[in-house]
Order: C-alpha cells, then structure tokens, then sequence
C-alpha cells in the first residue's frame, strides 16, 4: 500500500471521528439555539457532499489492501458523565441592610466601601434623641394607666363578694321561710288526714247504724210491734180506768185484785213497749248519734283541709320566692363575674397595648446603631452623616470567603439536575485549578418563559424558559472575585477504574445480545512489510465476548463480563476496501471510528476545552476541537 493511500485513509478516518463530535454538538447547540437550525443544516449537507467528492476520488487512487483490522489494548479508565453549564461566581451570603426609621436623621457613618468588618459591627448611627423622649412618655403613660386598671380591677372583684354574700345570706333566710311554711303544712296536711279517717269511719257507723235501724223497723212493720204495744197500751189504760173508778168509790180496797190488774196491765205494757218500742227507738236514736258524729267529723276534715290547702299555698308562695330571688342573686353573680372578667381582659389589653408601644419604641431605639448582620466585606454604602433617612439601603454586605456559582440553565437540561448533584469549577483567574461544589439550589419555576424576541437583523427569534441553579464551592480560593465568570461541569454520573470501549467497539446480534471482538495479536503498522499477512492473521484469531453494558458517556461505554482483562486487543472496526470502493460509487460512507487507550478522547480535549490528552473525565464538558 502506497503512503499516499495510507495518508488518505488516516485523514478520513481522523475526519469523520471529528465530524461525529461536530454533529453531537451541533445537536445540543441546536436543542438551544432552534433560529440557527436551518443554517447548521445546510452547512451539514455541504459538509457531507465535499467528504463524499473528496472520499470518493481518493478511495478511487488508492485501493490495494484488501482488508483492515485496527485494535485497541483494553484498559481500566474512569467515565464520568456530565452537563457543562457557565455561570457568575457571587457571594454565598450578600445582604442588603435598610431599616424603618423613616424620616430619622443619620449621625454617623462608621465604614466605608471595602471595608471588611465582622457579624455584630456597628456601621451606622441615627439620631436617639426623639426616640428616647418617646420611650420616656410611653413608659410613664403606662405607670399610670397601670393604676387605672388595678382600681377597676378591684372594684369588679369587690363587686363578686358582695354579690356570693348577699346571695348565701338571702338564701338562707328564704331556705328557713320555706322549710317553716313545709312544716305547718306536713302538720295541718296530718290533722287533715286524720279527720279523714275519722270522717270516713263516721260515714262508716252511720251506714252500720241505718242497716240496724232498718232491720228494727223492718220487724216493727212485719211482726206487728205496734199493735201489741197498742194492745198493751189499750189493756193498761182499761185498767188504770177501772182503777181509777174504783178509787172514786170511797172505802174501796184498792189493794186487791183491782190493783194487781192495774199492777199486772203495767208490766204488760212497760214489757211491751221494752220488747217492740224501745229497740226501734234505741236503733232511730243510734242513726241519730251517727248522723251527728258523722258531720262533726266531715267539719273538722274540711276545716283542717282548707287550713292545710292554705298551708301548701303558703308553701308555694316560699318556694316561688326562694327560687325567683335565688336566680336573680345568682344572675347578679354572673353579671359581677362577667363584668370582672371583662375588666381584667381590658386591663390585660392595656398593659399589652402600654407593653408594646414601649416595645416598639425601645425597638427603634436599638435599630438607631445598625450593625453587620453577616462577616464581609462592605461593598456600597448610599448614606451619609447628617442624611435624613428615606427607606433606601443603607449598605451592602457580601461574604467574601464562601462563594456560589449561580447559572442558568435550559429546559433540555434542568430535569437531570438535582440538589446535592457534585460539580467542578473553573475560571480564568485560577487558570486550570479545579474547584469542588455540590448544587444546592434547583429553581422550580423557570426565570423566563416562552416568548419571542427580536434580533438586530429585525427576525423574530423564540426563546426557551432557563432555570436557575446555585452551585456551593466547597473550596475557598483567595484568587476568586464576585462577578467572575465560571464554567461548571455538573457531574450525573461517574464509574472509577472499570473495562469502557468506544461505543462502535459494542456490536448487536441477531437475538439483541452486546458482544465486542477481540483477537491475540495487536494491529500492525500499514508500513509494514509483513502488513497483508498479520491482518489475515488477525482476522482468523478473532472472537466474539458477550458484554453487558453499563454506564455511558459521550464516547466511552462501561463493558462488564468476567472474561476481560487488562491489554486485551479489542477489535475496533473491520472493513473491506473493496467495499468501501463501492460504497463511495454507490453514494455511501462506511465511517471507520479511531479508538484510543484509557483516560484520553479521541481528537477531542479535556473538561475545560484545553489540548487532549489523559484525564478521568468522558463527559460533555468542554470539547473543543
């Protein structure tokens, strides 16, 4: 093979590897920048027909090897993957001091910008003089008003004594009104129901007395007692008017039989009226009795009744009074109460109220000496002696040893960024010296939204929303300034010391499986003389190894299989030139990738876009060319 030929085909190869990259960033570019697209496509077509043309008449000059196998000895490297982004170093902690001292003359100013001063150092002074009369009459408004509300405080609790006194000294006087009125009536209510048992047994022997009388004159009627006591009564006045004859006629014996009938007609008669007169009398004159007995006993049971109803009236009228009074004396309780409750929450308010007008006063009073809230450096001061304060800032205050890297980002990158996510840093002042940080703030709104602007060339261009990060440096570094511009790497991801090959190295089967190939023998020099035969010989050793993929950069792939091992020659790419010859007269490229050993990328340049070479990161940070 010619070394015209050999020259051709490094350069094509050299040429597309770079091309790859160009596309890559021209994709980003383009995800940002949409206005430019069409334009980068144009480019792009040119690009391709003058590698075509150019490929095509030098493929055409110099064909002669039959087949190519370059290789590459595999080795452990570090893969790292990553978003560049560019921010503006600024203070961790930056305050801007103002107050409320509207209208308060400024006495003195203690700083000047560029001043370093610590947390706690007076800077400014206001005048304290009205402040301080003030404080002094709000004070004394207090000692008196204090007062105030202690005597109505006393007054309301006096008022509850005096109401729980009167009401246990009424309610005991009613309590004895009522329990005296309950006894004389428990007594009249018994004298009532004990004439209502006699009552009741009155009616009872009135109606025991009536069955008796019934009966007597029932027999009186039926047996004919009135006619044998008028029989009786007719014999004994036969008798006395024989008796009576016989008496007329003088020197009668009338002691003889005359006498004896008058005797014997007597005691018929007395033994008649005794046997059927006397017991109706005796059962007329026993209803009599009970008659009488029967309304004696039903006047004492009204009288006492009435007495006891009285009584239970008297009774009531207490309980009604007691209950009534009570109620009042307890609403006048709880009024008293409620009106101490009230004083108290209003001598509470007022000792509040009193409280913080001092407060506030004393308040302004120490906001009058306005000290560093933070250790810093003074970086503005809009104020001077003699000033009459507006609102305005007083002074700005920046923390000049812990510093932030803050950035702005697309919408395309911002959901693979987290909190906490390891960044590294680098500015022009401290040249290529890294500086360690870790994202500590991932905005969730964007800064700007969707819209569109106008360019200088009066096009109308649509911008994409940003979001702001913040990045804390974990170093402090003397040379950093405020207002710097940093370029950031944030770090996703990252795999130490493990077997990575370029992405072309990694094949596909028919069934979806990775495998690389592999052979013995390492690729020789296409200026050597024993160049056809080693490459046949290396084509007849080579082997497939199944991989599993692992982490992926931008041009390294993380390889896992227990069948590597360190120097293994991996097959990097096989083409025919013959085929290739074809190809180009076909109107098709088959791109031949260079491979390069650990820590390096291929064509491209470290991190920060410097000349490439060995360095543990693989990532999109950088890449200049």
């Amino acid at each position: 093979m010619s070394e015209n030929s050999n020259s051709t085909q490094n350069f094509l190869y050299r040429f597309i590897t770079i091309l790859k990259k160009v596309f890559f960033w021209i994709g980003r570019f383009v995800k940002k920048h949409k206005f430019f697209t069409l334009t980068m496509v144009l480019i792009i077509i040119a690009l391709v027909f003058g590698i075509r043309i150019y490929g095509k008449i030098n493929a055409k000059k110099n064909l002669s090897v039959d087949n190519s196998l370059i290789t590459t000895p595999l080795s452990k490297m570090d893969l790292t993957s990553s978003i560049s982004v560019t921010g503006t170093i600024a203070s961790a902690d930056e305050k801007s001091v103002s107050t409320t001292l509207n209208g308060t003359e400024i006495k003195e100013v203690h700083v000047s910008v560029g001043d370093y001063v610590n947390k706690g150092d007076v800077i400014i002074t206001f005048d304290s003089s009205d402040l301080e009369e003030e404080l002094e009459t709000a004070e004394n408004n207090a000692a008196l008003n204090n007062l105030k509300n202690q005597k109505n405080l006393m007054d309301a609790a006096e008022a509850v004594t005096d109401a729980k006194e009167n009401y246990d000294t009424q309610a005991a006087g009613l309590l004895e009104d009522v329990n005296v009125a309950l006894s004389n009536y428990n007594n009249l209510a018994a004298k009532r129901d004990e004439a209502l048992t006699n009552y009741q047994k009155a009616q009872s022997e009135v109606q025991t007395a009536q069955d008796h009388y019934d009966t007597v004159r029932a027999q009186w009627e039926s047996e004919g007692w009135a006619v044998k006591v008028s029989e009786a009564k007719s014999a004994l006045d036969a008798a006395q008017a024989e008796y009576d004859r016989a008496a007329a006629v003088t020197d009668v014996d009338l002691t003889g039989s005359i006498y004896d009938k008058l005797q014997n007609a007597k005691a018929e008669y007395d033994n008649a009226v005794a046997r059927y007169e006397t017991p109706l009398k005796d059962a007329e004159s026993a209803l009599e009795s009970a008659k009488q007995a029967e309304n004696q006993t039903l006047a004492s049971y009204e009288e006492y009744s009435s007495q006891a109803d009285a009584a239970y009236g008297a009774y009531y009228g207490k309980v009604n009074t007691q209950t009534s009074t009570n109620e009042k004396n307890e609403d006048q309780i709880e009024d008293s109460e409620y009106n101490y409750k009230i004083t108290s929450l209003e001598q509470s308010n007022n000792q509040k109220t009193q409280n913080n007008q001092i407060q506030e006063v004393e308040e302004k009073l120490g906001r009058t000496v306005v000290t560093s809230p933070i250790s810093g450096v003074i970086t503005a001061v809009n104020v001077e002696a003699g000033d009459t304060y507006n609102g305005e800032t007083l002074f700005v205050v920046q923390d000049m040893e812990h510093f932030i890297v803050e950035a702005a980002v697309d919408e395309y990158d911002i959901s693979n960024i987290n909190k906490d996510l390891k960044a590294v840093v680098k500015t022009d002042a401290t040249g290529d010296d890294e500086l360690n940080g870790t994202v500590t703030f991932v905005a969730p709104t964007p800064d700007s939204t969707s819209g569109s602007d106008t360019n200088g060339g009066g096009n109308t261009t649509n911008t994409s929303p940003t979001y702001t990060i913040q990045i804390t440096l974990e170093d402090y570094d003397e040379r950093l300034r405020i207002g710097m511009t940093a370029k950031t790497a944030i770090i996703l991801d990252s795999r130490e010391d493990v077997f990575a090959v370029a992405y072309d190295c990694v094949q596909i089967d028919e069934e979806g499986n990775s495998y690389i190939e592999v052979t013995d023998k390492a690729s020789v020099s296409q200026n050597s003389r024993d160049f056809e035969k080693n490459i046949s010989e290396n084509r007849q050793n080579t082997r497939r190894i199944y991989v599993e993929c692992g982490m992926e950069s931008d041009y390294y792939v993380e390889i896992i299989s227990d069948q590597l091992y360190e120097g293994m020659q991996v097959v990097a790419s096989v083409s025919s030139s013959n085929n290739l010859s074809d190809n180009m007269e076909n109107g098709e490229n088959q791109i031949i990738y260079e491979t390069v050993g650990p820590g390096g990328n291929p064509g491209g340049s470290d991190m920060m876009g410097g000349p490439g070479g060995a360095g543990p990161s693989q990532g999109s940070f950088g890449g200049g060319f």
